[in-house]
């Protein structure tokens, strides 16, 4: 038998099912999101809205280091290394108002951060190591104590985004001259090998600095193909 609703209390009751379908819907999504959460690993969420995208592994440790101004970056001297390591110094300086001073290591290479530090206090070392962890060229490791910084990957690549990573690690407010970084370890590697945007300019007008800028921003989230459409 079908219950008979007066007119009038029809678009009433219509609302307030709307409003009860729209709170389940929220509560489920609200218990999606908790379950997700619960799910990750707890050094992994703490990196969420810094690092972009959150890397394969975090293993988080104890302590802190601060990047303050003037500290030096060192490398060993060759030409990929120290541009990674001068692209990393400009975007601090650019985001955080940090000078950092690039210098070549002056003896023997270090494999941890610890002993980069015992050659300079504070110190972050940008390291190509052909013995580095991972086969694909985009890994990359960011090594972080209480002593100091170390970014290190089989190729020049991975070394880059590696530097990004650290970057991003840094992506908090300079207080005093000085950002404090997590002690952690990061080993990371992409998961896909195609990661990119598409950019029509035969549609719409680009200025080459937009150019530039996009593909800056590509460089800053990791992507690293651009789709160009310059013509029909």
């Amino acid at each position: 038998m079908t219950a008979h609703i007066p007119e009038h209390r029809r678009g009433a009751l219509v609302a307030a099912i709307a409003v009860a379908v729209t709170a389940v819907a929220v509560t489920a999504v609200a218990v999606t999101a908790v379950a997700s959460a619960a799910e990750r690993p707890s050094n992994q969420a703490t990196l969420e809205g810094s690092v972009i995208p959150i890397p394969a592994s975090v293993t988080a440790r104890a302590g802190s280091f601060a990047i303050r101004d003037g500290a030096q970056i060192l490398t060993p001297g060759d030409a990929e290394t120290a541009r990674i390591a001068v692209y990393f110094a400009d975007l601090m300086h650019e985001s955080h108002a940090i000078t950092l001073a690039v210098r070549r290591l002056p003896s023997g290479l270090p494999r941890t951060a610890e002993p980069a530090t015992r050659l300079r206090p504070h110190a972050i070392v940008f390291h190509l190591d052909p013995q580095a962890r991972g086969t694909n060229p985009e890994s990359y490791q960011v090594d972080v104590s209480t002593e100091g910084v170390l970014v290190s990957a089989r190729d020049p690549r991975g070394l880059f985004y590696g530097a990004v990573t650290l970057w991003q690690l840094a992506s908090a407010p300079a207080v005093h001259g000085e950002v404090i970084l997590p002690a952690m370890q990061i080993t990371d590697a992409p998961r896909f090998r195609w990661r990119g945007l598409m950019l029509d300019s035969a549609r719409h007008f680009q200025s080459a600095d937009f150019v530039v800028h996009y593909i800056d921003w590509m460089a800053l989230h990791k992507l690293n193909v651009l789709g160009w459409h310059l013509t029909d």
